[in-house]
């Protein structure tokens, strides 16, 4: 085919709205990008192709976003699997008391309420409260029996719920909850994290182990 009949035929195809590549392909030749986009410079494109490039490059781009999460997921991933690895000796640290303590004291300092008669320690992330109630049985062997919870949550979430959760996680009886405690600030703010359990608290009675904490925690401090 001459090249004055393969440039009207390729005209004819991008004037209904074919792409470069599918102009190649219709006519059985490997154009160059330049050699097209310099025959079809000042054509004016049909509306259903303006709309299908559209369309196309934003399937591209939702693509490319996607392959780009899952390329700094999976870099994410191994960088932290090198951290774990790394330090993943440091729970046999815990079975000597004093550092054990020194942890427990720390935790104390940084999230324990300052009640002088009893221990209280609130958090809304589960593992921080069983670090802290394994602690107090490693340093203090305290009876889990006297241990008492209380979650503290927002006004639209399910106390039920909650209560099962946190009593299933740390591993104790709901008969040693109190009542939960609602915030009725948040009446009428829907919960916008649908994962968030709200805040558990342990109280448990001992005026002493409370005392030897904030004593330690200000030895640290010195």
């Amino acid at each position: 085919m001459e090249r004055q009949e393969l440039k009207r035929r390729a005209f004819e195809l991008r004037e209904r709205g074919f792409s470069y590549k599918q102009i190649s392909q219709e006519l059985g030749q490997d154009f160059p990008k330049s050699t097209l986009s310099h025959w079809f410079r000042g054509l004016e494109m049909p509306k259903v192709y303006k709309d299908a490039v559209r369309h196309n490059n934003l399937i591209h781009l939702q693509f490319s976003r996607a392959k780009a999460m899952e390329a700094k997921s999976l870099v994410r991933e191994k960088y932290l699997s090198g951290v774990h690895d790394n330090y993943k000796y440091l729970p046999l640290l815990l079975q000597n008391e004093d550092t054990a303590l020194l942890v427990l004291a720390t935790l104390h300092w940084a999230e324990g309420g300052k009640q002088r008669s009893h221990l209280q320690f609130a958090n809304s992330d589960v593992s921080m409260l069983k670090l802290y109630i394994k602690l107090l049985e490693i340093c203090f062997k305290i009876d889990r029996s006297k241990i008492r919870l209380t979650v503290q949550c927002r006004y639209d979430q399910d106390t039920v719920v909650l209560m099962d959760y946190w009593s299933k996680e740390i591993g104790v009886p709901l008969s040693q909850f109190y009542r939960p405690f609602i915030d009725q600030r948040t009446e009428g703010k829907p919960t916008q994290k649908q994962d968030y359990k709200g805040v558990c608290r342990m109280d448990y009675g001992s005026a002493d182990i409370e005392t030897r904490l904030a004593e330690i925690a200000k030895i640290i401090g010195l």
